[in-house]
């Protein structure tokens, strides 16, 4: 099992991120939070391409203090 991180972006990015169409703010920040639906496949890989994308642009990424 995979332990869950969440990504912390620098000042701006999630602006970016909206407007080259990545998704709407909440959907971004949902992903970075690794908070999305893995069973659901289009979820999934619209999250895994926000990740991608933020770690690009210089996201950190860290221990998500919500485990379940």
């Amino acid at each position: 099992m995979t332990k869950k991180t969440k990504i912390l972006v620098p000042h701006g990015v999630v602006t970016q991120m909206e407007r080259e169409r990545y998704g709407s703010r909440p959907t971004i920040r949902k992903a970075l939070r690794n908070d999305y639906n893995e069973q659901n496949d289009d979820e999934r890989n619209r999250a895994l391409r926000i990740r991608r994308r933020a770690m690009q642009l210089g996201g950190v990424s860290v221990p998500n203090t919500k485990e379940e």
